[in-house]
């Protein structure tokens, strides 16, 4: 569902979600997946909007569409995006 291995070019890790929900996956929702780093993430989405909510495990920083994020270890953050 997310790649976690590229940095940029500052060196903070960039979180990148794949392209791989089918067409006809109108909505649903993923939780529980593991990011490196010490995030887990849940993926919610509909036939347009899609949200993430990230849990930190510990103090991390890391990039998600173009935008680099800061947290604090038991931080919770959800972003949304247009699918």
């Amino acid at each position: 569902m997310f790649q976690f291995h590229r940095k940029n070019t500052d060196g903070i890790s960039i979180i990148e979600l794949l392209p791989t929900l089918p067409e006809n996956w109108i909505s649903g929702s993923i939780t529980g997946l593991r990011a490196y780093g010490g995030l887990s993430v849940d993926i919610e989405w509909n036939h347009e909007n899609c949200s993430c909510t990230f849990n930190a495990e510990k103090e991390i920083t890391f990039e998600f569409q173009g935008k680099t994020q800061h947290m604090d270890c038991g931080e919770q953050k959800t972003l949304f995006f247009r699918r």
